[in-house]
This record gives C-alpha cells, sequence and structure tokens, in this order.
C-alpha cells in the first residue's frame, strides 16, 4: 500500500494476499467474483483495514450499506453475512462461515441465501 493510500482507497485484493493456499484462493476469487455481479443493485467490494473485505451495495442516496464482510487467513476465510439492520456487532447474530480449500459448493449455498436476504432487506428499506 502506498504511503498516502487508505484501507478505503486500496484494492480488496490486497487483502486477499495472506491466503497462501491456491486452491482457496482460487475458490475466494471465484465466490467474490459472482458476489459482484449479483443484481441488482450493484455491489461494491472495499478493503477494510488491512485483514477483511467488506461486501456492500451501492446507494443512488446516502452511503453504501454493508451487508457481509470476508475475513482472509493462509488456509482459511470465515465470512460474516449480516442479517439485519440493527446488528451492530458481528458477534451478536450468528457464528462465522468458515471456508477452506474443501468448502463445497453446497456448503457455502446458504450463506449465499443469508447474503441474498440481506440485500432484499436493504432494497425493502429494513
Amino acid at each position: 500500500m502506498a504511503v498516502n493510500q487508505t484501507p478505503k482507497d486500496r484494492p480488496y485484493e490486497d487483502n486477499l494476499a495472506v491466503i497462501t493456499s491456491a486452491p482457496l484462493r482460487a475458490k475466494v476469487d471465484a465466490l467474490l467474483n459472482e458476489i459482484k455481479h449479483w443484481t441488482p443493485p450493484p455491489v461494491k467490494l472495499r478493503a477494510v483495514n488491512r485483514n477483511k473485505v467488506s461486501m456492500l451495495i451501492e446507494q443512488p442516496k446516502g452511503p453504501d450499506r454493508l451487508f457481509a464482510c470476508l475475513a482472509p487467513k493462509s488456509k482459511h476465510c470465515l465470512i460474516y453475512a449480516r442479517l439485519h439492520r440493527t446488528d451492530e456487532d458481528w458477534v451478536k447474530y450468528g457464528k462465522a462461515f468458515r471456508m477452506d480449500a474443501d468448502t463445497q459448493d453446497s456448503d457455502i449455498s446458504p450463506v449465499k441465501q443469508r447474503m441474498k436476504a440481506r440485500i432484499q432487506e436493504i432494497l425493502d428499506g429494513i
């Protein structure tokens, strides 16, 4: 990261550099690419501090809305899928989903459904 570059300005891919498992990195890249293309609305991926990637919905008026977060580690990633607007603390609404090189698509399907449900809540104004 450049000296004058804040985490917000840094490409989210920089935060994925900690992943040392090539199969896991491929799965994470595929998942994030899929999420970026969910419509509507546009989904934004943003670097958060040094070790997380936030997933946000672009809002035409007002700030972007957070619906999930990915915390990459060397051999696994944690995915936090926020459930309700009132859940301010990530820990309050449930455990993180652990994704590793052996994670099957069917394992992550409920997490994707939770993320899509939160997007719908945001669109409905909840």
